[in-house]
């Protein structure tokens, strides 16, 4: 059984007609660019015609969201070979529904950075994010040069912002060969003398200290992750919880963000296993990374937009973004599944789902406001 939000998330479908194609995308608002196709995704396509030096059978589509550049380009090279990934499950989705849309084969898969790229492209495209900061940045120019032929070539697209960090970047190894400047993006086309690996971990924050009954945990915290200095109000809602649950069973949790939830999970509940659920596998990295650094290693991965899971405990962190007549269908399945759920959100969120939920205990923080539902008597 497989709990999603796709088809209710869907928001509108887009046009992108440009170089004689016409394509259609649907779009969801939990991803970027979902009112209109970003300016700086056409900036990057368009440099492409002017650059006759760049071969087509093989290329990477790094950091996807819902497919545009890779669609697109496998539409205008047929016999190309296009990869697509990104490290969000919801983009992964999203591609892959766009591909059969527009009658496109491609392969899409997820990845974070380029942790699961083995292949050499000759053509690496990238929209790149303004604010992952300068490792990743860096990581993601110098680690193409390791998945590039040796005259492949990097086409990036950044927001002006970004240009004195990009200038920073530049070493005698990497060579501009394209610049396009318009009012608000910068596009270059990069080529590489060598490959130049950056192998420092370009994601951690910081360490930070985590105390449940006066015992001490530690946490590594990732950028760009919720709950990077401290536990937020909902997830001390949902730990007030935690005592009403028994102890030694399995337990999901979604959202698990840095970790301090699960790690909580394991202090209070001592749990048989416990599956971690989420859209982003950089959350997924670094609340595994937590829980063994805290010696528990009963640990499965869930990459995904669905909740379902071979759990008897769902512990869920909801977010500000689920929509009350999509949450209603989502919660009439999820109670078929667990015996044991526990969702936290703002009070105000969760005061609009009161109608589904029917708590059996509760507990708030601040503004925040968990509660319990027990399907077993």
């Amino acid at each position: 059984m497989e709990i999603t939000c796709f088809l209710s998330k869907y928001r509108k479908r887009i046009s992108f007609n440009y170089s004689k194609q016409k394509l259609l995308f649907d779009v969801n608002p939990d991803l970027f660019s979902s009112f209109a196709i970003d300016k700086g995704t056409y900036h990057l396509i368009d440099s492409l015609r002017k650059n006759n030096s760049i071969k087509y059978e093989k290329i990477l589509d790094l950091g996807c969201g819902y497919g545009i550049i890779g669609i697109f380009l496998k539409k205008i090279n047929p016999k190309s070979e296009i990869h697509c990934i990104d490290r969000d499950a919801l983009a992964i989705e999203f591609t892959k529904h766009n591909a059969k849309l527009n009658n496109c084969p491609i392969k899409v898969y997820s990845s974070l950075d380029y942790q699961s790229i083995k292949d050499e492209f000759n053509l690496i495209c990238c929209n790149y994010p303004a604010k992952a900061g300068i490792n990743a940045f860096k990581k993601f120019i110098y680690n193409a040069s390791t998945h590039l032929k040796s005259d492949g070539i990097l086409a990036i697209v950044i927001v002006k912002e970004l240009l004195k960090d990009f200038e920073n970047i530049l070493t005698d190894e990497i060579r501009v060969i394209k610049k396009f400047q318009s009012s608000g993006h910068y596009v270059f086309h990069l080529k590489f003398n060598k490959k130049i690996e950056f192998k420092k971990d370009p994601y951690t924050r910081n360490k930070v200290k985590y105390e449940i009954q006066n015992k001490k945990y530690e946490l590594i915290t990732a950028y760009n992750v919720p709950e990077f200095e401290s536990p937020s109000f909902t997830t001390k809602a949902i730990i007030k919880l935690l005592c009403e649950i028994p102890k030694n069973l399995t337990i999901c949790i979604a959202n698990p963000n840095q970790g301090h939830l699960a790690i909580a999970a394991v202090h209070y509940l001592n749990p048989n296993q416990i599956i971690l659920n989420s859209r982003d596998l950089l959350s997924l990295e670094y609340s595994k990374k937590n829980l063994i650094k805290n010696q528990f290693t009963k640990i499965k991965i869930n990459h995904s937009t669905s909740m379902k899971s071979k759990a008897d405990v769902l512990i869920w962190n909801l977010g500000n973004n689920i929509e009350p007549i999509q949450f209603e269908k989502q919660c009439q399945e999820i109670k078929k599944i667990y015996k044991y759920i526990i969702i936290g959100a703002q009070k105000s969120k969760i005061n609009q789902l009161r109608r589904a939920i029917k708590p059996y205990k509760q507990a708030q923080e601040k503004n925040a406001l968990a509660v319990l539902i027990k399907t077993i008597s």
